[in-house]
Protein backbone atom coordinates (compact mmCIF):
# COMPACT_ATOMS: atom_id res chain seq x y z
CA UNK A 1 0.00 0.00 0.00
CA UNK A 2 1.43 3.34 -1.04
CA UNK A 3 1.38 6.16 1.51
CA UNK A 4 -0.61 9.23 0.51
CA UNK A 5 0.97 12.63 0.69
CA UNK A 6 -0.72 15.57 2.37
CA UNK A 7 -0.14 19.17 1.33
CA UNK A 8 2.15 19.54 4.34
CA UNK A 9 4.27 16.63 3.06
CA UNK A 10 4.56 18.27 -0.35
CA UNK A 11 5.47 21.71 1.02
CA UNK A 12 8.07 20.29 3.43
CA UNK A 13 9.42 17.12 1.80
CA UNK A 14 12.22 16.47 4.31
CA UNK A 15 10.44 16.11 7.61
CA UNK A 16 12.28 16.45 10.89
CA UNK A 17 11.06 16.63 14.46
CA UNK A 18 11.59 20.40 14.41
CA UNK A 19 9.53 20.84 11.23
CA UNK A 20 6.73 18.72 12.70
CA UNK A 21 6.72 20.81 15.89
CA UNK A 22 6.64 24.03 13.86
CA UNK A 23 3.76 22.74 11.73
CA UNK A 24 1.76 21.79 14.84
CA UNK A 25 2.39 25.16 16.50
CA UNK A 26 1.62 26.97 13.25
CA UNK A 27 -1.68 25.09 12.96
CA UNK A 28 -2.54 26.04 16.53
CA UNK A 29 -1.71 29.68 15.86
CA UNK A 30 -3.78 29.66 12.66
CA UNK A 31 -6.81 28.27 14.53
CA UNK A 32 -6.39 30.89 17.27
CA UNK A 33 -6.24 33.72 14.73
CA UNK A 34 -9.26 32.42 12.82
CA UNK A 35 -11.25 32.12 16.07
CA UNK A 36 -10.82 35.88 16.46
CA UNK A 37 -12.90 36.40 13.31
CA UNK A 38 -16.30 36.27 14.96
CA UNK A 39 -19.78 37.33 13.93
CA UNK A 40 -22.00 37.61 17.01
CA UNK A 41 -25.54 36.35 16.65
CA UNK A 42 -28.23 38.32 18.51
CA UNK A 43 -30.22 35.19 19.34
CA UNK A 44 -27.35 32.99 20.57
CA UNK A 45 -24.35 33.25 22.91
CA UNK A 46 -22.33 31.26 20.36
CA UNK A 47 -20.82 33.42 17.59
CA UNK A 48 -20.05 32.25 14.06
CA UNK A 49 -16.24 32.09 13.86
CA UNK A 50 -13.52 31.17 11.41
CA UNK A 51 -12.38 28.44 13.79
CA UNK A 52 -14.40 25.71 12.08
CA UNK A 53 -12.88 26.59 8.71
CA UNK A 54 -9.42 26.59 10.28
CA UNK A 55 -9.88 23.17 11.88
CA UNK A 56 -11.04 21.64 8.59
CA UNK A 57 -8.21 23.29 6.65
CA UNK A 58 -5.64 22.02 9.15
CA UNK A 59 -7.04 18.50 8.68
CA UNK A 60 -6.74 18.81 4.91
CA UNK A 61 -3.23 20.27 4.94
CA UNK A 62 -1.56 18.30 7.72
CA UNK A 63 -3.50 15.04 7.73
CA UNK A 64 -4.67 13.13 10.76
CA UNK A 65 -1.46 12.75 12.77
CA UNK A 66 -0.09 16.30 12.77
CA UNK A 67 -3.54 17.84 12.45
CA UNK A 68 -4.73 16.07 15.60
CA UNK A 69 -1.68 17.29 17.47
CA UNK A 70 -2.40 20.83 16.25
CA UNK A 71 -6.03 20.69 17.44
CA UNK A 72 -4.96 19.21 20.79
CA UNK A 73 -2.34 21.94 21.21
CA UNK A 74 -5.00 24.57 20.44
CA UNK A 75 -7.40 23.13 23.04
CA UNK A 76 -4.59 22.76 25.61
CA UNK A 77 -3.52 26.37 25.07
CA UNK A 78 -7.09 27.54 25.62
CA UNK A 79 -7.56 25.34 28.70
CA UNK A 80 -4.33 26.73 30.13
CA UNK A 81 -5.79 30.23 29.98
CA UNK A 82 -4.34 31.61 26.78
CA UNK A 83 -6.95 33.74 24.96
CA UNK A 84 -7.10 31.59 21.83
CA UNK A 85 -10.86 31.03 21.70
CA UNK A 86 -13.34 33.56 20.30
CA UNK A 87 -14.37 34.74 23.78
CA UNK A 88 -11.13 34.30 25.68
CA UNK A 89 -9.63 31.24 27.30
CA UNK A 90 -9.41 29.17 30.44
CA UNK A 91 -10.78 25.84 31.57
CA UNK A 92 -14.03 27.47 32.71
CA UNK A 93 -14.54 28.72 29.14
CA UNK A 94 -14.52 25.11 27.90
CA UNK A 95 -17.37 24.31 30.30
CA UNK A 96 -19.51 27.26 29.10
CA UNK A 97 -22.00 27.44 26.21
CA UNK A 98 -19.30 27.95 23.57
CA UNK A 99 -16.88 25.40 25.01
CA UNK A 100 -18.08 22.61 22.76
CA UNK A 101 -16.89 24.35 19.61
CA UNK A 102 -13.45 22.68 19.48
CA UNK A 103 -14.94 19.26 20.22
CA UNK A 104 -17.81 19.50 17.75
CA UNK A 105 -15.46 20.23 14.86
CA UNK A 106 -13.74 16.86 15.41
CA UNK A 107 -16.13 14.72 13.29
CA UNK A 108 -15.78 17.06 10.31
CA UNK A 109 -12.06 17.24 10.82
CA UNK A 110 -11.85 13.45 10.88
CA UNK A 111 -13.79 13.16 7.61
CA UNK A 112 -11.52 15.66 5.86
CA UNK A 113 -8.35 13.97 7.14
CA UNK A 114 -9.69 10.56 6.07
CA UNK A 115 -10.40 11.84 2.56
CA UNK A 116 -6.90 13.31 2.31
CA UNK A 117 -5.29 10.10 3.57
CA UNK A 118 -7.49 7.74 1.55
CA UNK A 119 -6.25 4.32 0.42
CA UNK A 120 -4.99 5.67 -2.88
CA UNK A 121 -3.79 9.00 -4.17
CA UNK A 122 -6.75 9.21 -6.54
CA UNK A 123 -9.17 9.10 -3.61
CA UNK A 124 -8.96 12.83 -2.89
CA UNK A 125 -9.33 13.75 -6.55
CA UNK A 126 -12.42 11.53 -6.84
CA UNK A 127 -13.83 13.10 -3.67
CA UNK A 128 -13.06 16.61 -4.93
CA UNK A 129 -14.57 15.89 -8.34
CA UNK A 130 -17.72 14.49 -6.76
CA UNK A 131 -18.13 17.63 -4.65
CA UNK A 132 -17.51 20.06 -7.48
CA UNK A 133 -19.13 18.12 -10.32
CA UNK A 134 -22.03 16.04 -8.99
CA UNK A 135 -23.67 13.67 -11.42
Amino acid sequence: MQACLTLGDVLIPRKTLLSDILLVLGASLFMALMARIALPLPFSPVPVTGQTFAVLLVGAVLGSRLGTLGVLAYIAEGAAGMPVFAGGGGFAYLLGPTGGRPAEASPGYGCVAACVEGPSQGELSRFSASVHFPQ
